[in-house]
């Protein structure tokens, strides 16, 4: 109700309504979820599984839009990993913000990953695994280094913690900090994502004043 007397107050309507549509999912989805006889306990592990295979086909489509670019004008293949394609810019041509799809994909990683540790089928492992790599370059691409922090506790601290024991715990653990650190090398010999996760980053907890070279408000 806030919105809309707020759109109607505002001198620019059709903005004030692009905003608002593309926020409906804040007002729809808990309507939907009350009104539905659905079986959610039942079917919740299915739609966190579709959920995660259409992020892991939108970032498909990401990389294939900006190949598309790449190949149009005659750009070389190295530019597909440099600031032109990372961030904002990757996720363009969906529009929607880089940090809000990185929490998309960071999401759909955890959902494939838990998938995998209780799957027994090998073709469903072998699907899950291609999905979290897909995902996983697509995070590194968005670069949010917010999520991608947050992701790496949650897979090598809560996930052991939550969900195995013994051996189990010991295996995990050693796989997703294998995974960590092989992240790490790839950030750290690719100069685009060096700068974006380590030199930003640094910019962003230095406490002088004259290192921040954007006025960030924030």
């Amino acid at each position: 109700i806030l919105g809309a007397a707020c759109i109607v107050y505002s001198p620019d309507k059709p903005e004030g309504i692009n905003i608002a549509g593309k926020q409906l999912a804040i007002l729809i989805m808990p309507v939907i979820f009350a009104l539905t006889s659905l079986d959610l306990e039942k079917y919740q592990l299915h739609l966190c599984k579709f959920f995660a295979f259409t992020c892991t086909l939108t970032i498909l489509y990401l990389y294939a839009d900006a190949l598309r670019v790449i190949l149009y004008f005659h750009l070389p293949m190295s530019s597909l990993f440099s600031l032109i394609f990372m961030n904002h810019n990757f996720c363009l041509p969906i529009d929607i913000h880089a940090t809000y799809m990185s929490l998309y994909v960071a999401f759909a990683i955890i959902i494939f990953s838990y998938c995998l540790s209780f799957e027994k089928k090998t073709s469903a492992k072998y699907f899950y695994v291609a999905c979290i790599c897909i995902l996983s370059i697509g995070l590194l691409q968005l670069s949010s280094r917010a999520v991608f922090i947050a992701l790496l506790l949650v897979i090598n601290i809560a996930f052991p913690l939550l969900l195995f024991k013994g051996k189990k715990r010991v295996r995990f653990s050693i796989i997703s900090l294998g995974l960590s650190l092989a992240l790490f090398f790839v950030i750290s010999n690719i100069d685009a994502f060096k700068v974006r996760y380590f030199n930003e980053l640094k910019k962003d907890l230095a406490n002088k004043a004259e290192l921040v070279e954007i006025n960030e408000p924030r």
